[in-house]
């Protein structure tokens, strides 16, 4: 879709992503000893091992969270 037809009302235009700020504060849910990942100030892609390396990561920390909360139910019974 062209920035014409942007303008004309069609869909707005997308923010560039270098406008969107980056979190610098860790959830407070991250468990101890997990730190969020950092991309380089470098380079703004990762490539598709460090990508499938953030997915794992990420998969791990769901299965972590599904324990917690899985313990978290049993013992408020």
């Amino acid at each position: 879709m062209s920035a014409e037809q942007h303008r004309q009302g069609a869909l707005p235009e997308p923010a560039p992503a270098e406008d969107t700020p980056a979190e610098d504060t860790p959830a407070k849910d991250t468990p101890a000893g997990h730190e969020p990942h950092q991309p380089s100030s470098g380079s703004a892609q990762l490539s598709v091992a460090e990508l499938e390396s953030e997915i794992a990561h990420a998969e791990t920390l769901v299965q972590e969270l599904n324990q917690r909360l899985k313990r978290t139910a049993d013992e408020s019974r």
